[in-house]
């Protein structure tokens, strides 16, 4: 076929639009995404075929042999901007026809807060705007129709996002993706004509009908309609980085959202595995956890029953010359199945070096499902090629009843353990303070996921890759790297980078067998089949309640009560 006079070869099924995109040909659009189907909802990616009456959508027209295409003359261009003009007269647009619109992007680089938008100075998606991207491609600095402001009141009725329909332009992205992707359908098109607009049945909130807030409607938005309430002012990213989600054993692909070195935000990846889909909890809620207030920020020992912050040689010192004091017997470590392969790895080896038998795995290693840990299938299966078995096992609860009856006085724990008072000596090696500190004689800050290298196995026993995203918070530092150097102390094999422990871990793992997943989510198709399946996202990383850290969490949890 050709297209503006340039001969284009196509597959049998595309549309005039993917095989124009594909040749690099550009035409505007407002209502089609890669992800979803298409609509032909906007009308600006009308075209010319030959031999084809009127002016057929780009986006829903297949493409056929020896079709002719044009898709940029006066006539095509003056439609378009009668339609863009069209959306622009009822969507706010005091800065897309300023005269100075050019010198305001360059000295006021960052979105101004403001309750109401009413032009792109106002709005959180201005980086991200497709339909700026429009107007400056059809060059329209005029709207030559009457400005008709909806004012309608923006909902914030709602955890995790605000609504302001003044800036929707009805291209259904929103909807579709709902329904089409997470098949869910908890918004549609209401009302008819002029007073169209997206709401749910009977104008309910989101959370009476069901939303899972998984933020897809969000991500899909062409406008500022639609944005995320903790994340939508940081403004221009200093950097992103693709990098995976710690929080449950899917390990679903995110973009690491980066400013002033710290995360503030995290989106899909669309290139991951899991197609560019995401929960609550990795849409939402990974920064505020990053950055909570709650994070230890110190090593800290207990002196004349205080914990004081001391530097790491002093606290790591604590804990060798504490373990030593205890016979292998009278110890237990706890490992959360929310540590990485290396760091599960590197437990298991001072375990082997101080004869530690009592291993427990946080939560229970028996329930090997979605949801369970964020590498639950990493550390059991690390347990297991060290040679425990799901029986010998034990879970932090047994060690919690051995330490109340005295036949486990150390313990060693990766996570927030309840009713672990009564060991003698207690090493915390966490993320976030908790009621376990009052009674730890050690504790080490730990880096987040989000903050260190690190690998993790899936449920589908791929073994997938955690990039260093943000700086490090505080003075915390990887969960391997302490462990390695209190091994060291103990004379233990000395693995002097993360390459290396990396390496014995994946070793370790090839002698055990793979986690039945049934296929991988791509071969199952796994949105929109499976969502259901899933149930609710998990509630606790490494021990600690996430309603605690996130109040849009706590909100949403109440609520569905």
């Amino acid at each position: 076929m050709k297209i503006d006079g340039k001969d284009v070869e196509f597959k049998e099924g595309q549309t005039v639009l993917e095989v124009a995109t594909d040749a690099g040909i550009y035409i505007p659009t407002l209502c089609v995404h890669k992800d979803l189907p298409n609509f032909g909802a906007c009308r600006l990616c009308l075209v010319k075929i030959e031999g084809m009456r009127g002016f057929p959508p780009a986006c829903t027209t297949p493409a056929k042999d020896d079709m002719v295409v044009t898709t940029e003359d006066d006539e095509l261009r003056s439609i378009r901007r009668n339609v863009v003009e069209l959306l622009l007269s009822e969507h706010p647009n005091a800065c897309i026809v300023c005269d100075d619109k050019k010198l305001c992007e360059q000295y006021r680089a960052c979105p101004m807060k403001a309750g109401q938008i009413t032009g792109c100075q106002l709005c959180p998606n201005k980086e991200i705007c497709d339909l700026r991207e429009v107007v400056e491609y059809l060059g329209i600095d005029k709207v030559d129709f009457e400005f008709e402001y909806r004012d309608v009141e923006v909902e914030r009725c709602d955890p995790f996002f605000d609504r302001d329909y003044n800036l929707c332009i009805l291209c259904g992205r929103c909807v579709r993706v709902c329904k089409d992707i997470r098949g869910m359908g908890v918004i549609a098109f209401t009302k008819r004509g002029h007073e169209t607009r997206i709401n749910t049945s009977f104008g309910k909130t989101h959370l009476e009908i069901g939303c899972r807030f998984c933020g897809a409607c969000v991500d899909v938005c062409p406008t500022g309609a639609l944005s995320a309430r903790g994340t939508k002012w940081h403004g221009k990213l200093d950097s992103e980085v693709q990098t995976v989600c710690g929080l449950c054993n899917i390990n679903c692909g995110i973009v690491a959202g980066v400013k002033w070195g710290k995360l503030v935000e995290t989106t899909p990846d669309h290139d991951s595995y899991t197609n560019g889909q995401l929960c609550v909890l990795g849409r939402f809620c990974i920064s505020g956890m990053v950055n909570h207030p709650l994070r230890i920020r110190y090593p800290q020992v207990r002196k004349d029953d205080w914990l004081i912050p001391v530097d790491w040689e002093e606290a790591l010192g604590a804990v060798v010359e504490g373990l030593k004091k205890y016979e292998p017997r009278e110890m237990a470590f706890i490992i959360s199945q929310d540590v990485s392969n290396e760091a599960a790895f590197m437990m298991l080896q001072l375990a082997a070096k101080v004869g530690v038998e009592k291993i427990a795995l946080a939560p229970s290693s028996g329930d090997q499902k979605a949801y369970d840990g964020g590498n639950a299938f990493g550390v059991s299966g690390l347990c297991q090629a060290a040679g425990y078995t799901p029986d010998e096992l034990m879970t932090p609860e047994d060690v919690a009843r051995m330490a109340g009856r005295g036949k486990i006085k150390a313990v060693y724990t990766t996570q927030d353990v309840v009713n672990i008072d009564d060991a003698e000596f207690l090493v915390i090696q966490d993320v976030y303070n908790s009621h376990s500190l009052k009674s730890a004689a050690a504790v080490l800050p730990v880096q987040s996921f989000m903050e260190s290298e690190a690998s993790v196995t899936s449920f589908d026993g791929v073994t997938r890759e955690m990039k260093h995203a943000s700086e490090p918070y505080a003075r915390s530092r990887p969960d391997w790297e302490i462990t390695r150097d209190i091994l060291k102390a103990f004379e233990g094999q000395d693995y002097a980078s993360l390459g290396d422990v990396r390496a014995a871990a994946d070793a370790e793992l090839a002698k055990v067998a793979k986690p039945d997943a049934q296929g991988t989510t791509s071969e199952l198709n796994w949105f929109p089949k499976h969502i259901r399946e899933l149930g609710d996202p998990p509630s606790k990383y490494r021990g600690m309640d996430l309603t605690v850290l996130i109040d849009d969490l706590r909100v949403l949890k109440e609520g569905r009560k």
